[in-house]
Order: C-alpha cells, then sequence, then structure tokens
C-alpha cells in the first residue's frame, strides 16, 4: 500500500501556528523516505507553555526556521493527489487547512484517513 503519515505539532492552541510538521512516505508498504520541516509559526516568538509541553519544540528551536510559505512549494509536491494517514487527522486537517487558508493558499487534492478510527 502507498500512503503518506503526516504529523503537525503546533505552537499555540490556533490551527494556523504549526511548528513542525512530518512526513513519511509509504511506498509498497515500506518507509522510502522521511520528511521532517521545523517552522517558524505566524505567532513567533510567542508558544503556549502547555503546546511546547506536548512537543518540547520552543522558540528558539524554530527562529532560523522557514516560514509556512516558503516550504509549502515542497509539502503541496507530496500531498496532491496522495493517501494520507494521519494520527487524530481531525486535528492534523484542521491545522493544514487553517493554515492555508490564514496564507490564501490553495488546497491540494488528495484523500485522507484517520488511524484513531481505523
Amino acid at each position: 500500500m502507498d500512503f503518506l503519515a503526516l504529523d503537525f505539532e503546533t505552537a499555540t492552541p490556533q490551527p494556523d501556528s504549526p511548528c513542525e510538521l512530518g512526513i513519511a512516505v509509504v511506498r509498497g508498504g515500506v518507509v522510502r523516505e522521511v520528511r521532517n520541516w521545523l517552522i517558524k509559526p505566524r505567532y513567533w516568538p510567542y508558544f503556549n507553555p502547555w503546546n511546547v509541553a506536548v512537543h518540547g519544540i520552543k522558540p528558539n528551536d524554530v527562529a532560523e526556521a522557514p516560514r509556512w510559505e516558503h516550504i509549502w512549494d515542497e509539502v503541496a509536491g507530496l500531498l496532491h493527489g496522495s493517501t494520507v494517514v494521519a494520527h487524530n487527522a481531525s486535528f492534523d486537517m484542521g491545522v493544514l487547512r487553517s493554515t492555508l487558508a490564514s496564507h490564501h493558499l490553495p488546497h491540494p487534492t488528495f484523500q485522507y484517513f484517520c488511524s484513531v478510527t481505523m
């Protein structure tokens, strides 16, 4: 089976504050590629202490990281036409939709599944 496993971390409770995105590309049932981007979120340098407690990413960790709009073309190329699996997909897809909307970027076409419900 071919799919992408996707996971976001956010800096704040606002869904358009991604500070990290990880994608694993699975082809023929084998992980072929793993991509990870630290992202300088829109609200930098503010990070909610609760979010930091969950993922451990702090403002200094992303101080030199690219902004969302600088990684989007690469991410969109991976997502477009793919099958995406996310654990708690409602969170991850909410982050993606909100971030694309706040940056006025189009949403790529793909299907997704939630591993929690599977």
